[in-house]
C-alpha cells in the first residue's frame, strides 16, 4: 500500500517530485485520473495524483484536490500525505491545502493534521527568509512570476500567498530558530497552536533539521503531519519518518583507494547526500575482516550505499608515502574486501575509485572487464560487468582526482537510480520473473530518449546526425530518434555511406530503436532534392518544424531531452519565422521567463551576460543589474546541473582586470558592485577575474562556472580548449535542450565529410544531463503550464 500520497497541481511538478522519492529506492507513480488512484495505490510505495488544477478558480481547485484526497485514501490513509505546491506559488495553494488538509480532518475529526510549509527548493535557487520567499535571493514580488498573465503571484510572504485563500490559522518559524537544531524547531513547534507553520530554509540541511523536529514530534506527541512544499522536503519528512521502500531498496557498494583532500572532500558530499556509511581501511594495517564487519554492521542498520576507503596517512610519520610493497597490499585488500563484500550483501551496484582499484576489484570478482554504457561526468563512466559469477552487475568508476566536489555523489546516485525498481501496472503485478525478453525491455526503457532534430535539410545536420545516430556507441547511451523528414535523413544515410535503415514514425512512442534503423519523426516538408548548400524557404520551414516538434514532445514528457543540429538564419526567417535562432524559438515554443546560453567544456560551465551583439554595444549594455541578474542566473544554473554549493567565477572585460581603472573603468563601476552584491546575498561569486586567466583557473577547477560578458569572451577559449566537446545548453526552458556550436558549414553540405563529433558530444552531453530533468523541471518547470 501506498506510504506517501503526493497531490500536485501539473504534470512537471508531479513527475519532478515523483522522481524525488524514486531516487531514493522508493516506487512512485503519477495518475492524473483521480478514479484511478485506489487502482495504482496498493502496488507503489509513492502515489502522485495530477489534479492539473493551477490555472482554475480556487473553487473549482478546491473541489478536484478534495476529491483526488479523497479517492486515495478510499482504502487507507497513506503514513504521509503532501501537497505539492509550484516552487514559485502559483495557482491556488491556500484553497488547496484546505481541501486536502479538510479531507484528512473528515476522516479522522478528533485528531486533524497540523501542516508544516516549506516550500523552499535550495538546489532550484529557491529559499524562504523572514517569512519571504525569495527567487535566486530575489523577493517573489520583484520576479517574473509576479507579471505572469495566467497566475500573478501578489506576495512575497509565504503566509499572505496562502492567507488569501486558506482559512487555516497560520504561524512562521524563523531562520535562526531552524538554525539551531532539531530541539529548538521541537520547542517552537510545540509552542505554536497554529494549523499552518511556514517555516525558513535556505538549504538542504534545514530542510533536513525541520524533517527531523517533524518525526521527533510524530512519535512523541502523535501530531499528523500534511506536509505543503514544492518537492524536496517532503522527501525529507518521508526519510524521517522511517518511510522505506516495501520492495528491498537497491544496496550500492563504493570501493575507495585515493587518499586525497579532493576524494575526502567527494565522500563527505555523499555522507550528507545520499546518507552514506563508510568504513575506514587503516594504510598501515589493513584488515578485511576490521571492514567486512563494519560494512556488515552498516548493511543490517539500512545503510543503502556504504563502502570502505583508506584512511589518510599520518604525514608526520617516516611512512607518509607508502612504498610499492604497501600499495600493492592496500589494493589486495580492498580487492577482498570487493569480493566478499559482493558475495556476502549482494548489492545492486558496484562503485570503485581510482584506475587501479577498479581493475584489482574487476579481477578479484573474476569479470573479464565490463561493458561502458555511458560517461556520467567527463573520465567518470558507468556500464556493467562482463564475464564471470557476477555478470551484468552495474558498476561505475572513476578516477581519485577526477571531478568536482560532487562527482563520487553523482556516481553513486546514477547507480542507485539505474537500480530503482519501477511500479508495475496491475497487469503486470503476475509477471513471470523468468520472461529474460521483458526484462531486457525495461533495461532497454532506462536509456533516455533523445530528440535529435535534423537541422537545416541542405546543411550538414542530416549528415552529422545520421552518423551519430548510427553509431553503436551512441546507442548505449540514449535511444535517438530523429525529426524531421525522413527523405531527407535517407538522402544523410547515403551521402554518409551509411548501412543503416530509416524508419519513419508518426510519434515517439511508435519507435522501434531496432540495431541498424535510426527511427525519424516524419514531418513529411522537405524533399530529398532540395539542393545543397543553398538558402532555401522550405528548408527553413523543415527546420522550425523540427524543433517544434521536438518541443512539444517534451513537454509532453515523450522525449527526454532536446538534441538540435544547426540552421540557417536566413533560412529560417525566409520561411516566416521572427526569431533570430534556436534560443529565442524556444523560450517562446516554452512560455520560459529568460534564457541563457551555457557552454558545458570539460565539466567547466561558461555563461553569458550578452550574446549576439557587437562588442561596442555589449559593453554599454553591461549595468550593475543585468550582471547580477545574470550572475543569479548562472548560480541557479549550476545548481540545476548538480553543483549543491555553486562556485562561479565573473570575468573581469578590461586587460588586467583594468588595473584598478587605468585601463577601463567597468570593473570598478559595474563588475565590482554586482559581485559584492551577489556576495552579500551569500552567493559564492569571485571576480572581477582577468579573462585572460579566469577559464584556466576554471578548468583546473577552482570554479564551476565563469560568466563571461560577451559572444567571444566566452566562445575563443572554450573552442579554443576542445572544439569538437564543447557544448550548448540552453538554461531557463522546462526542458533539457543541447546543442552543436557551430553552424550549417553550407560549403561542406552533401560531400559526407562533415565531422559528427560535435554532435556526439551534444548526444552524449544531453544524455548525461538528463539525470537532472528534475531539477530543471523544478527551477524552470512552470512555463510548461503555460
Amino acid at each position: 500500500m501506498a506510504q506517501v500520497l503526493v497531490i500536485g497541481d501539473d504534470l512537471t511538478g508531479s513527475n519532478a517530485t515523483g522522481a524525488r522519492y524514486a531516487r531514493r529506492g522508493l516506487r512512485a507513480v503519477t495518475v492524473g485520473d483521480p478514479a484511478r488512484a485506489a487502482r495504482y495505490a496498493p502496488l507503489v510505495d509513492v502515489l502522485v495524483v495530477n489534479t492539473a488544477s493551477r490555472h482554475w478558480p480556487a473553487a473549482r481547485a478546491y473541489a478536484a484536490v478534495r476529491t483526488a484526497v479523497e479517492c486515495a485514501c478510499a482504502v487507507e490513509e497513506p503514513a504521509l500525505v503532501v501537497k505539492r505546491v509550484d516552487t514559485t506559488l502559483r495557482g491556488n495553494p491556500g484553497s488547496e491545502l484546505d481541501a486536502v488538509a479538510d479531507a484528512l480532518a473528515t476522516r479522522t475529526p478528533a485528531a486533524p493534521p497540523r501542516t508544516l510549509a516549506v516550500p523552499a527548493f535550495p538546489d532550484a535557487g529557491r529559499t524562504t527568509v523572514g517569512g519571504l520567499h525569495l527567487v535566486d535571493g530575489v523577493p517573489l514580488t520583484r520576479t517574473a512570476v509576479a507579471r505572469d498573465p495566467f497566475d500573478p503571484v501578489r506576495h512575497s510572504r509565504v503566509t499572505a500567498v496562502l492567507g488569501a485563500q486558506s482559512r487555516r490559522t497560520l504561524d512562521e518559524l524563523p531562520l535562526d530558530v531552524v538554525e539551531r537544531g532539531t530541539d529548538a524547531v521541537v520547542a517552537a513547534l510545540r509552542t505554536s497552536r497554529a494549523e499552518v507553520v511556514v517555516c525558513d530554509a535556505t538549504e538542504n540541511a534545514h530542510l533536513g533539521t525541520v524533517a527531523r523536529a517533524a518525526a521527533s514530534l510524530a512519535t512523541a506527541d502523535g501530531i499528523r503531519w500534511l506536509a505543503l512544499d514544492s518537492g524536496p522536503f517532503g522527501a525529507a519528512l518521508a526519510d524521517a519518518l522511517g518511510i522505506r521502500p516495501a520492495a528491498a531498496p537497491v544496496r550500492v557498494l563504493a570501493v575507495v583507494g585515493s587518499v586525497t583532500d579532493r576524494t575526502r572532500e567527494q565522500l563527505a558530499r555523499t555522507e550528507a547526500a545520499l546518507g552514506a556509511r563508510w568504513v575506514g581501511l587503516d594504510p598501515e594495517r589493513p584488515d578485511v575482516e576490521r571492514a567486512l564487519t563494519g560494512l556488515r554492521t552498516a548493511a543490517a542498520e539500512g545503510a543503502t550505499v556504504l563502502g570502505v576507503n583508506v584512511l589518510p596517512i599520518d604525514r608526520s610519520s617516516d611512512t607518509a608515502v607508502p612504498d610499492q610493497e604497501t600499495a600493492a597490499g592496500l589494493l589486495r585488500c580492498l580487492a577482498e574486501v570487493a569480493r566478499r563484500a559482493v558475495v556476502e550483501l549482494r548489492p545492486g551496484g558496484l562503485y570503485a575509485s581510482g584506475g587501479d582499484v577498479a581493475a584489482a576489484v574487476t579481477a578479484a570478482l573474476g569479470a573479464d572487464g565490463f561493458a561502458i554504457d555511458r560517461e556520467v561526468l567527463p573520465l567518470a563512466v558507468a556500464g556493467h560487468l562482463v564475464g564471470g559469477p557476477h555478470d551484468g552487475l552495474p558498476f561505475a568508476t572513476k578516477g581519485g582526482l577526477i571531478g568536482g566536489p560532487d562527482a563520487a555523489r553523482d556516481c553513486l546516485e546514477h547507480l542507485r537510480a539505474a537500480g530503482t525498481r519501477t511500479a508495475p501496472t496491475p497487469e503486470r503485478r503476475h509477471m513471470s520473473t523468468a520472461d529474460t525478453a521483458d526484462r531486457q525491455q525495461s533495461k532497454h526503457r532506462q536509456r533516455p530518449l533523445l530528440a535529435v532534430t535534423l537541422g537545416d535539410p541542405v546543411g550538414i545536420g542530416p549528415e552529422i546526425t545520421a552518423r551519430t545516430l548510427a553509431d553503436p556507441a551512441s546507442a548505449g547511451l540514449g535511444r535517438g530518434l530523429a525529426v524531421g523528414d525522413a527523405a531527407v535523413l535517407r538522402r544523410a544515410v547515403e551521402v554518409c555511406g551509411l548501412d543503416v535503415r530509416v524508419n519513419p514514425v508518426g510519434a515517439p512512442g511508435e519507435a522501434r530503436f531496432e540495431p541498424g534503423t535510426i527511427d525519424v519523426l516524419d514531418l513529411g516538408i522537405a524533399p530529398a532534392d532540395l539542393p545543397w548548400g543553398r538558402v532555401d524557404a522550405v528548408a527553413g520551414r523543415s527546420a522550425v518544424a523540427a524543433i517544434e516538434a521536438a518541443t512539444r514532445a517534451a513537454l509532453a514528457g515523450e522525449v527526454d531531452a532536446v538534441v538540435t543540429a544547426p540552421i540557417n538564419k536566413e533560412a529560417i526567417w525566409a520561411a516566416g519565422s521572427r526569431h533570430l535562432g534556436h534560443t529565442e524559438m524556444l523560450g517562446e515554443l516554452t512560455g520560459a521567463a529568460r534564457v541563457d546560453t551555457m557552454f558545458v567544456v570539460r565539466g567547466l560551465k561558461i555563461f553569458f551576460t550578452t550574446r549576439h551583439l557587437a562588442l561596442r554595444k555589449a559593453l554599454d549594455q553591461l549595468t550593475e543589474e543585468r550582471v547580477g541578474a545574470s550572475i543569479r542566473h548562472a548560480v541557479t544554473a549550476l545548481r540545476v546541473f548538480g553543483h549543491d554549493r555553486p562556485r562561479l567565477a565573473v570575468a573581469a572585460v578590461n586587460p588586467h582586470g583594468g588595473e584598478g581603472g587605468h585601463f577601463g573603468d567597468e570593473e570598478v563601476t559595474v563588475l565590482g558592485p554586482a559581485v559584492a552584491r551577489a556576495a552579500a546575498e551569500g552567493l559564492d561569486v569571485t571576480g572581477p577575474v582577468p579573462a585572460d586567466s579566469v577559464f584556466h583557473q576554471g578548468l583546473e577547477g577552482r570554479f564551476d562556472g565563469v560568466l563571461s560578458h560577451f559572444h567571444d569572451q566566452g566562445h575563443i577559449p572554450a573552442k579554443t580548449v576542445d572544439f569538437a566537446g564543447t557544448v550548448s545548453v540552453t538554461v531557463g526552458l522546462p526542458i533539457l535542450r543541447t546543442s552543436v556550436d557551430h553552424g550549417t558549414a553550407f560549403d561542406l553540405a552533401g560531400s559526407g565529410r562533415a565531422s559528427h563529433a560535435t554532435m556526439t558530444a551534444a548526444f552524449r552531453a544531453a544524455a548525461d544531463l538528463s539525470r537532472h530533468t528534475d531539477r530543471i523541471r523544478a527551477a524552470y518547470g512552470t512555463a510548461a503550464a503555460r
